[in-house]
């Protein structure tokens, strides 16, 4: 089976001068705690954890505590989030089965192999098997916006699918790419397709894989993604290891965030809830969001975009089975600023049934939280959004980053 390889140029002597120059990077990290810990990220592993310095201090990080690790830098934290990015003229888009995601210039092809230059992680080789989709950067000039957005919009097929810059599809199968063609076998032989005549192509069996072990997404300021098994950050420079094995070189200066997921934080997005009602005034049929708001757009509140939670329209109860192995429940909520002047609700949490959080008169343009609940042995959790003063209208509603705490 062909999988996903990749490798870096090392940093040298340039890595070194900018560990003893910087002293690591300055960091936000939200942990299962209130309290939101700041400094110099000097140490970072899947093994030990984190560690910050504060001045002439090193304060340790317990990494099952972690959440995530924001850059100080908010507008490229922000970027990374909302999927803005500063990609040039040249720079293709590639994404992965894994969920990951690429940005750069194509450089080489060969044996059913992709390479390209990317300023976050320089070098890297992948197996086509690995791709899901590759977006070209012609697909982001105007002119193309609607042959793009009905190509995007297509549901899945069992071959590759080709689109080029004059509104035809290609479908056959992609068996190489490199910085001049794309080769593809159309069933009735093999033809190479010009690069600049493509905009974007969608692979039909991307290699899709998911670690079973703790792990770190790092989320880059230019859009980009990866995802790591193994991390050691001394100073400035980091070492990581992907899915596959493949140990690559990270510059920390451009990652926006890093994400754990495996650790006693768990997003409540990622369970699916036993128990779903919804109402509205007029029986209109609001399905809930996930990850998304119930219009099915990305989920921001108060200017705020936001990666995780759900999107609900009143009246709307979901609810949640805990069997007893979480200590904290944690959220933030509002109006989704897809909503408008009208939208007014009433937010009510239950736990096991018995009232632990209400709050009415909930309006567009505030987030509210976080909102800390104490489950410990609880067995189920409602998360209800009433009626407000004006019925129904407008009442598009976000529970915002919803998580739970395990238990040790």
């Amino acid at each position: 089976m062909r999988i996903l390889t990749a490798t870096f140029l090392a940093f040298g002597t340039a890595a070194h001068s900018y560990a003893e120059g910087r002293h690591g990077v300055e960091v936000l990290i939200r942990t299962i705690h209130p309290e939101l810990q700041r400094g110099r990220l000097v140490a970072l592993s899947l093994r030990d954890g984190a560690v910050l310095r504060r001045g002439a201090d090193e304060v340790h990080v317990p990494l099952e505590d972690i959440i995530r690790i924001s850059a100080a830098d908010v507008s490229g934290a922000r970027a990374a989030s909302s999927g803005a990015s500063d990609l040039q003229s040249d720079e293709w888009t590639v994404f992965l089965g894994s969920g990951d995601v690429l940005r750069g210039r194509v450089v080489d092809g060969f044996d059913e192999t992709l390479v390209m230059d990317t300023r976050d992680l320089r070098r890297v080789s992948i197996s086509l098997e690995s791709v899901s989709r590759i977006v070209s950067p012609r697909a982001r000039r105007a002119a193309y916006d609607e042959s793009r957005r009905l190509f995007e919009r297509a549901g899945p097929t069992d071959d590759d699918v080709v689109l080029l810059t004059n509104g035809d599809v290609l479908r056959g199968f992609v068996v190489g790419m490199d910085a001049e063609s794309l080769l593809f076998d159309t069933g009735t032989g093999q033809t190479q397709v010009p690069l600049r005549l493509v905009l974007s192509a969608r692979f039909a069996h991307a290699l899709r894989q998911t670690p079973d072990t703790p792990y770190l997404v790092l989320s880059f300021k230019d859009g980009g993604r990866v995802t790591v098994v193994a991390f050691e950050l001394e100073g400035g420079a980091a070492e990581a290891r992907l899915l596959t094995g493949s140990r690559v070189s990270v510059e920390m200066d451009r990652v926006a965030r890093v994400d754990l997921v495996g650790g006693r934080w768990e997003w409540l997005s990622e369970h699916a809830p036993i128990s779903v009602e919804s109402a509205s005034m007029l029986a209109l049929d609001w399905a809930y969001g996930v990850d998304r708001n119930v219009r099915g757009g990305p989920i921001v509140v108060a200017g705020e975009r936001f990666r995780r939670g759900f999107g609900v329209h009143s009246r709307s109860a979901l609810t949640f089975a805990l069997k007893g192995r979480y200590t904290q429940f944690v959220t933030w909520f509002g109006m989704d600023d897809d909503s408008g002047p009208f939208a007014d609700v009433s937010v009510l949490v239950l736990v096991d049934g018995q009232r632990r959080y209400q709050q009415s008169g909930v309006r567009l343009g505030t987030l509210t939280g976080p909102v800390r609940l104490d489950v410990t042995n609880a067995k189920r959790i409602e998360l209800i959004v009433e009626f407000g003063d004006n019925g129904d209208l407008q009442d598009r509603f976000d529970w915002v980053e919803p998580g739970l705490v395990r238990k040790k």
